[in-house]
């Protein structure tokens, strides 16, 4: 950019600059960029807020437990996460959903309604599940229908048409006959108010970009690794992207009731 600073947006773009003289802030709304721990936006403009987007994803499955309990009722909410799934993991974790689907590992549509049946016959007539947009049930896959023009960067526009949480939760009715309801979050996660923790991020973020020009040092990345701000390669961040391990997710399985 003309202030010297370039931000990340996907592996596409990083992989035309990673050998100009670019210096980087990682952008990934779904913390999926390889190199950092937490990924945000350039602090001139606006954060992608890796602590409060993950908030308002919390804070939206506490609101929905009132209803879906006092209506009976499931709830499949829809969560960004077109490849991979740390929002719906961490913020169906935090948010107590009962059941969490992300694309890493494709689910099974009869599972999930066994789960729904099992907490009813329990005595508990709800359940929240958190589903990431990107993920899928195979057998469902024919239902779900996105508009044929895609983003600036050539990705399918998801959220929009006839998403996952819609198809599931129709199939969760056919399936149990348990009123259920889908709720697209859509850009509702990446509003509001940035946390203390990502506004002191993206100033250190921006601080060390600000070292690496002085420093003349060119194709590099701004990362934090522990609690310590460092320069990654650009290079580094390219062809992969950091998706949730298996071990990740079979913890929150555990929780899966």
């Amino acid at each position: 950019s003309a202030n010297g600073i370039w931000v990340s947006r996907t592996t596409n773009d990083v992989a035309t600059t990673a050998n100009s003289r670019s210096k980087s802030i990682a952008d990934s709304i779904a913390s999926s960029a390889i190199g950092t721990r937490y990924c945000e936006a350039s602090p001139i403009s606006t954060l992608a807020d890796a602590t409060a987007m993950l908030d308002r994803a919390m804070e939206a499955l506490d609101r929905l437990h009132t209803t879906a309990k006092s209506h009976n009722r499931v709830v499949v909410v829809e969560l960004m996460g077109r490849n991979s799934g740390w929002i719906a993991l961490q913020g169906g974790m935090a948010g107590g959903a009962h059941v969490i689907l992300i694309p890493e590992v494709p689910f099974d549509t009869g599972e999930v309604c066994r789960v729904v049946k099992r907490r009813h016959a329990a005595g508990h007539l709800y359940t929240l599940i958190a589903v990431a947009e990107g993920a899928m049930d195979p057998k469902l896959a024919e239902r779900v229908h996105h508009p044929e023009q895609t983003d600036e960067f050539g990705h399918v526009q998801l959220g929009m048409g006839t998403g996952i949480a819609e198809v599931l939760a129709s199939a969760i009715e056919e399936r149990t006959g348990i009123e259920t309801r889908s709720l697209v979050l859509g850009y509702l996660q990446r509003g509001g108010e940035p946390s203390a923790f990502d506004r002191v991020l993206g100033t250190r973020f921006g601080l060390k970009v600000v070292d690496l020009i002085e420093e003349g040092k060119y194709g590099y990345m701004a990362s934090l690794q522990g609690s310590e701000i460092t320069a990654v390669p650009l290079a580094d961040a390219v062809g992969s992207v950091k998706k949730v391990s298996p071990q990740r997710y079979e913890e929150a399985k555990t929780f899966f009731d």
